[in-house]
């Protein structure tokens, strides 16, 4: 009688082990981590994508961090001419990617900081993952007024991106 126990406990640990795989999805989860650091202080996590905008007729690459946490807000957008390789760019001029950024804290949104300036460093990167990590500078704008506030924050984190088709 034990063995027989034995036996179809055994068997049904095989069967287990067997039909996991099957329905495991092995890519890595998509996803992001960020500090914000200066004139105010925050923790987010969120959403990572990567699209690719046939629609352009340029075949441009954009990778997309959202977050909503806390009665806070951040979008970090960084446009590319081309898929990204492994590599350090900065952000605007020449054939750098075009980062828009903004951040807003408070359950009003009463602090918002916008960013153009920053480093994102791509440390994989293939058609369906691409991973990393970002820092950028995000000031507050002053009201009525174009000049930004000297008071801004660091944004600074890293990301695991899949690909979304159109």
């Amino acid at each position: 009688m034990l063995r027989t126990v034995v036996a179809a406990t055994l068997l049904a640990a095989l069967l287990a082990f067997v039909a996991r795989p099957l329905a495991y999805d092995r890519r890595p989860r998509s996803g992001f981590e960020a500090t914000v650091t200066g004139a105010t202080r925050a923790t987010l996590s969120g959403r990572a994508v990567i699209g690719v905008s046939p629609g352009e007729g340029t075949g441009r690459v954009s990778l997309e961090l959202e977050a909503h946490e806390d009665g806070s807000t951040l979008l970090v957008h960084w446009s590319f001419a081309s898929f990204p390789r492994s590599a350090v760019y900065g952000s605007g001029g020449g054939d750098a990617p075009v980062l828009h950024a903004y951040f807003a804290t408070g359950q009003d949104h009463d602090a918002a900081f916008r960013g153009s300036r920053g480093t994102i460093r791509i440390r994989y990167a293939a058609p369906d993952l691409v991973t990393g990590s970002f820092e950028l500078l995000a000031t507050a704008p002053t009201r009525g007024s174009a000049r930004p506030d000297t008071m801004g924050v660091r944004i600074a984190g890293s990301f695991v991106a899949t690909t979304v088709s159109p």
